[in-house]
């Protein structure tokens, strides 16, 4: 990277010589922007995502079915995901937002994107077997609270955001290893 910044320094300097207004620093800073700087969607899909599981992962996930009958049993069993609060299952995904993040630091865009996209998509996997149980589900005793559909969202937002980065993500890799 810094050749290739000082590649454009000198090239910069001979388009100067030549009668070119081209900025030296100016160069420099759009160089530095465009191999740094994810773009703002990227951003934005990733920073909603983490923490839209990190919240969803904090919140209760179950409450009891409210269309149940009034005169409908409802067994006093307790399942993790019941109560607010970090609890069993909930370390695993905030583990996963934790590597999401300690990877935005590469410098290999496939590698953050292939693990942005597991993330999500483990993420919206774990909640789908969740409500596999059979007290849980959509029209069981237990049905989803605003945790789970929190969580679930923001396992969507990473795995879109895997996905764009993914298809868009590999060219800088390749054009860094031809040149």
């Amino acid at each position: 990277m810094s050749s290739r910044i000082s590649q454009l320094f000198s090239e910069s300097a001979y388009c100067t010589k030549q009668g070119l207004s081209i900025q030296k620093g100016f160069i420099a800073l759009n160089l530095w922007r465009s191999v740094t700087i994810e773009p703002l969607r990227d951003r934005i899909l990733i920073g909603v995502g983490g923490i839209a599981v990190s919240a969803g992962a904090y919140l209760p996930w179950l409450k009891t079915n409210p269309k149940l009958p009034l005169d409908a049993e409802i067994p006093t069993i307790y399942i993790p995901g019941m109560n607010v609060g970090f609890e069993a299952f909930d370390f695993a995904l905030l583990g996963l937002i934790g590597l999401v993040l300690v990877f935005r630091g590469s410098s290999r865009k496939r590698l953050q994107s292939v693990v942005t996209l597991l993330t999500g998509v483990g993420t919206v996997l774990f909640c789908g077997l969740y409500l596999s149980g059979s007290l849980t589900g959509f029209t069981a005793t237990f049905v989803p609270a605003f945790g789970w559909c929190l969580t679930v969202l923001g396992g969507v937002s990473l795995t879109v955001a895997g996905v764009l980065q993914h298809f868009r993500g590999g060219a800088p890799d390749l054009k860094e290893r031809t040149e």
